[in-house]
């Protein structure tokens, strides 16, 4: 549980950095400002991974309600931050303002993942043991279909932060994200197919990842529209994370029957 408290506290360390820079608009400025966008943007995924350990896991509940608040608020930092603090400092003209509501976020994301931990460890849920199965998951999938179908789509998201980074126009970055749908379709099939013949995977949750890896490069374009900066590349790492935890659900039993 110790990596989840080090990013947290990490992520709010980037996040005020990036604040503090607000107010300034010189080339150097502006280069660091990039640097901690993708600091923080790479910290909250990464967080949004480890708590998916808990939210995709079926013995949970109570549990699964403090992982989704404490993206939820995360989340609800980056999008305040990253793509909307100058204009929210603009408005206010007050860094204290912004630093003190992130200092809040801060204490009750804190106090969630404290209840989150305690409930954990009350069960004696082997938090580190699932969270190396699921960093480790590609060992215990090597040479299958699904680490396959993974691979490709892996390799899409990479075209898509390229298009986010050189992508000058809406027009250009839908053409492309276009360009992923379509030739996403044929490992989604797969993978449906490679999901149907598992006992661990329901016809509901397979529906469910297919339809977010869609819906999550569709909001792409969308966010893109209003936000045309880095903060994209929040929207589309998120399209691959149900089709992963799933594909660990089945990492995981065969990594019990290896073992």
């Amino acid at each position: 549980m110790k990596i989840l408290s080090k990013l947290h506290i990490v992520f709010y360390i980037s996040l005020l950095v990036y604040i503090c820079l607000i107010p300034n608009h010189s080339t150097d400025s502006n280069l660091v400002k990039v640097l901690f966008t993708l600091t923080s943007l790479g910290l909250f995924i990464g967080i949004t991974a480890v708590l998916s350990v808990v939210t995709f896991n079926k013995a949970f509940s109570t549990e699964k309600k403090y992982a989704y608040a404490i993206v939820f608020l995360l989340l609800l930092n980056v999008v305040l931050y990253l793509p909307l603090g100058h204009s929210l400092y603009e408005k206010t003209d007050s860094l204290v303002l912004l630093i003190s509501m992130m200092v809040a976020f801060f204490i009750i994301t804190n106090i969630l993942m404290y209840k989150m931990k305690d409930s954990l460890l009350k069960k004696d849920f082997d938090y580190s043991g699932e969270l190396r199965q699921f960093l480790r998951m590609g060992d215990s999938l090597k040479g299958t279909p699904l680490m396959k179908v993974v691979n490709r789509l892996d390799y899409f998201f990479y075209a898509y932060c390229i298009a986010v980074f050189i992508a000058e126009d809406l027009f250009l970055f839908t053409a492309v994200v276009m360009i992923i749908l379509l030739l996403s379709v044929k490992p989604l099939k797969e993978l449906t197919n490679e999901f149907s013949k598992s006992d661990l995977i329901s016809k509901k949750e397979t529906v469910f990842a297919v339809s977010a890896y869609y819906g999550c490069y569709a909001i792409s374009i969308i966010w893109f529209w209003f936000f045309p900066n880095l903060s994209a590349l929040l929207i589309g790492s998120v399209s691959l994370l149900t089709i992963k935890n799933y594909i660990h659900r089945v990492a995981k039993e065969n990594y019990h029957h290896s073992a």
